[in-house]
């Protein structure tokens, strides 16, 4: 069944008209959901710019050229009062294992109180080079892509092992019952060992991954960009 998507006036219609709003926090950047304004003006602060990145690379893992996370790749913990950062660590020895994935990065965890300063936990999940003492986060490997694109904690009572839950892009050697994309000039598809596309994961604790059955959608439509999914206790 697909929702229909409510429009800016539909939206100003059920609350700025009536007078009542939902009680959250409200982001005003602009006049949405503003009915007017009388003995105050909005002032658009400039931003701080650091002088060193916030994060750096300086890991045995992330020895590659670049480390790198997506916006939806973060997010605040009410119950922990940290900040949350997934984010590729750039490995060149995963595509030595796995060269078929064509991939060479792997997800790294971070944490923060004031997201200027981040620690990187050694969390004992994945061995690296015969240690498990780093920060990568064990998801359903081997894999290749960035599932954690999109990560926020599960506001429905889904049982424990769906405390939380993330949304992305991932390729990997197919499973019984899936398929793979077949595409102009490309591989046919029984000649491709590979399935991709845009899949969801849960965990019980945001440090082991696992991955639900089945895509959200193919990489045949998903454009290689931002792909950011939320709750809305109403759809």
């Amino acid at each position: 069944m697909n929702t229909p998507t409510q429009h800016t006036t539909d939206w100003h219609e059920q609350h700025a008209e009536t007078g009542f709003y939902p009680p959250v926090t409200y982001l005003l950047i602009d006049d949405l959901y503003v009915d007017r304004m009388q003995g105050v003006h909005r002032v658009l602060n400039r931003p701080q710019r650091l002088d060193e990145p916030v994060l750096q690379r300086d890991r045995p893992w992330e020895v590659g050229t670049h480390m790198w996370f997506l916006p939806g790749s973060s997010f605040y913990d009410p119950d922990e009062k940290v900040f949350k950062l997934y984010y590729l660590a750039h490995d060149p020895g995963f595509r030595q294992a796995h060269p078929e994935l064509r991939w060479e990065h792997r997800v790294a965890y971070a944490v923060s109180s004031d997201c200027r300063h981040w620690q990187k936990p050694e969390l004992g999940l994945v061995p690296w080079q015969g240690s498990k003492a780093n920060n990568l986060i064990a998801m359903p490997y081997p894999a290749g892509g960035a599932p954690m694109e999109n990560v926020f904690k599960n506001p429905l009572d889904e049982g424990p092992e769906r405390r939380y839950v993330a949304l992305g892009m991932e390729r990997h050697l197919k499973q019984p019952g899936e398929r793979s994309v077949v595409f102009p000039g490309g591989p046919k598809e029984h000649e491709n060992p590979l399935a991709s596309g845009l899949f969801l994961y849960d965990s019980p604790d945001g440090l082991t991954w696992t991955r639900r059955p089945g895509k959200q959608l193919s990489s045949a439509i998903v454009m290689d960009g931002l792909n950011i999914h939320g709750f809305d206790e109403d759809l």
